[in-house]
């Protein structure tokens, strides 16, 4: 069987940039909650391929797949809003 590697023509597709985010998402209290143990916001880190970006949102996603005569599919996408973002940075490729 001869498998050829799938990967963009530079004129087809150009790779999306590789990024790490440290954000904050949101938590929910107990079922039975009381004030004093209101959760706060939730420390993330993320990393992953940078798909999407807008004013208001960034899409990260854990893989890319480059299949034939079709664009690339992304998998296990986040949607982080920019409210949420602490810092965002580009990592490089070796």
């Amino acid at each position: 069987m001869n498998r050829k590697k799938k990967t963009p023509k530079s004129n087809e597709f150009q790779v999306p940039k590789i990024v790490w985010c440290r954000w904050l998402d949101a938590q929910h209290p107990m079922s039975t909650w009381q004030e004093e143990h209101l959760p706060g916001p939730l420390g993330c880190e993320s990393c992953g391929f940078l798909v999407y970006e807008d004013a208001d949102r960034v899409v990260i996603s854990a893989a890319v797949a480059y299949q034939e005569e079709t664009k690339p599919t992304f998998t296990a996408e986040i949607v982080i809003p920019k409210v949420c973002i602490q810092e965002i940075r580009e990592l490089t490729r070796t």
